[in-house]
């Protein structure tokens, strides 16, 4: 399984210090050293890659963040996205949605995600992925 790392904040602007957590994350891990069972994990083991945005272009970041992930997706059967803020959750399913033939996915969420859409997709409103 493939790690990226997507440090990412919304176009709201109200996540600022999000870009941060994957690295944030990872050390978190580093520090525990264990799964839940006790199994050691090995970092030097772990495929640990990183799709780069620019925080002040928020079309362009979620151009880089969907194109990636959509080679990420060819590639690779298992991948797992750490951001940021879940405002990269769009392009990522996006993504996900052209390579698939028929993706599935469940997502479970701490907030009703129900404001009216913006110009550029948030992680707060309701929106689709149909094309």
């Amino acid at each position: 399984m493939q790690i990226i790392k997507v440090g990412m904040i919304n176009a709201m602007n109200k996540t600022r210090g999000c870009e941060k957590a994957p690295d944030k994350i990872l050390a978190s891990l580093k520090e525990i050293g264990s799964t839940e069972l006790g199994k050691i994990i090995d970092f030097g083991k772990l495929n640990i890659e990183e799709i780069h945005v620019n925080l002040n272009n928020l079309e362009e970041s979620n151009y880089l963040i969907f194109e990636n992930s959509k080679e990420i997706f060819e590639k690779n059967s298992k991948a797992f996205f750490i951001g940021g803020d879940h405002s990269i959750s769009f392009p990522i399913l996006n993504a996900f949605n052209k390579i698939e033939k028929n993706p599935f996915l469940i997502i479970f969420d701490a907030h009703a995600d129900c404001m009216k859409p913006g110009k550029e997709p948030t992680h707060e409103e309701l929106s689709s992925l149909a094309d």
